[in-house]
């Protein structure tokens, strides 16, 4: 996986779009932190891959949810 800081996405954008449609990932840093992750999406695909992605952070939603919710007794 690929890290990219939003220094070089605005130096060098054009490379790191490229490599993004070739249907790579990257991970997008301010100050070192990650703080997005961006995806390749191909050609005609766009509803397919949000639905994987919707699908797979549904989980972790779900568990933050039952950790926030008050217990009943």
């Amino acid at each position: 996986m690929r890290f990219i800081g939003t220094r070089e996405l605005r130096s060098k954008g054009r490379k790191q779009w490229r490599a993004l449609r070739s249907d790579e990932e990257a991970v997008l840093t301010l100050n070192g932190a990650p703080i997005a992750v961006l995806v390749g999406v191909p050609d005609g695909r766009l509803e397919d891959t949000l639905r994987l992605l919707r699908r797979a952070r549904a989980p972790g939603a779900a568990g933050r949810m039952r950790k926030q919710a008050p217990r009943v007794a």
